[in-house]
């Protein structure tokens, strides 16, 4: 660690890292990008194995849920998961993610039909949704506040990284070994990371007991479950304004109100609503979602597209998309 992180640390003397020795700080940084990395790259590593999971297992109409089952999952636990690291400590919260990740890429590479894969996508996206979540928190108490931004916008390149390896990476290993091979490359993966957290990360005791929203982080999880639903309702459904379609959409907007209700009264709301009252949040979320939406979401069809009308392998495919992810920045 550089002499200016030292020097910015011994300037706030309230500021107690959870890992006082400075190798050992960075070694478990590097741990948690490793564990990031890996739950970052499952958006997009599948991607470019998803024609010859098709070919498989069959079930076109199923084939987008292979990868909205994981951001569906990872998107309804996101907030529950910093309570939860308030409540029992970040480092058991961390280790549980990890675990039930690495277990979901288990499931996933011994799936054995297009639903079972769907299912075992939900495992994976309700552990990778931890991983991602505590990484920031145990961030935080890593690093003081002065140079904190500097290894957050480390993690921020481990995302874009991801975006630009994942396909490549999923192409290149359905090529040599398999598409159940993009999920069971975790499993070294995921131990290494299980162990190493065990093993270095100390357990700081809460010093406080939250008070946990479960209702609200339940109906914010229907209300977000329902717009992906709705998005894929024309496969799954037939049409955008089918019956069930607009099913989805009124228990969506329900759940939206309720939620808002909810998050008035509760005493720690899991979203506080006043965040929303700055028009610089409200810009960035719709930004956010905006990009999100065409960047993760096309990223499938694209895929599928260039290997069946094209006839590029996976690999050459992948390679594609390393040239995608360097220009998007630019694109901003």
């Amino acid at each position: 660690m550089d002499a200016r992180v030292e020097t910015a640390e011994q300037a706030s003397p309230a500021f107690t890292s959870l890992v006082p020795d400075s190798k050992r700080r960075m070694l478990v940084f590097l741990i948690l990008l490793m564990g990031m990395f890996m739950a970052t790259l499952d958006n997009q590593i599948v991607s470019t194995a998803l024609p010859t999971i098709v070919g498989e297992f069959g079930a076109l109409e199923r084939f987008g849920w292979v990868g909205s089952a994981y951001l569906l999952a990872t998107s309804a636990v996101m907030p529950v998961y910093g309570k939860l690291g308030d409540l029992f400590g970040r480092k058991y919260v961390i280790m549980t993610a990890i675990f039930i990740f690495t277990l979901g890429s288990l499931v996933c590479g011994l799936a054995v039909s297009m639903n079972t894969l769907i299912a075992a996508r939900v495992l994976q996206g309700l552990g990778g949704g931890g991983i991602m979540v505590s990484l920031f928190s145990i961030n935080a108490d890593l690093f003081e506040p002065r140079v904190r931004a500097r290894y957050q916008s480390y993690s921020s390149l481990v995302l874009m990284a991801s975006g630009a390896i994942g396909p490549t990476l999923g192409g290149a290993l359905s090529d040599l070994f398999g598409w159940r091979s993009i999920f069971l490359v975790n499993l070294p993966v995921g131990i290494a990371v299980l162990i190493g957290m065990a093993i270095l990360l100390p357990y700081r005791r809460p010093t406080r007991r939250p008070k946990i929203d479960y209702a609200g982080a339940l109906l914010l999880a229907g209300a977000v479950s329902s717009v992906v639903l709705w998005a894929d309702s024309s496969e799954i459904f037939g049409s955008l304004i089918a019956k069930e379609s607009l099913a989805v959409v009124l228990f969506g907007a329900v759940s939206l109100i309720a939620w808002i209700m909810v998050e008035r009264r509760a005493p720690e709301p899991i979203v506080p609503l006043g965040l929303f009252r700055n028009p610089t949040v409200s810009f960035l979320l719709i930004i956010s979602l905006t990009s999100g939406a065409v960047g993760i979401g096309s990223v499938n069809y694209v895929a599928l597209f260039l290997q069946t009308t094209t006839g590029l392998s996976p690999s050459l495919a992948g390679l594609l998309f390393i040239a995608l992810t360097a220009v998007s920045p630019w694109g901003r």
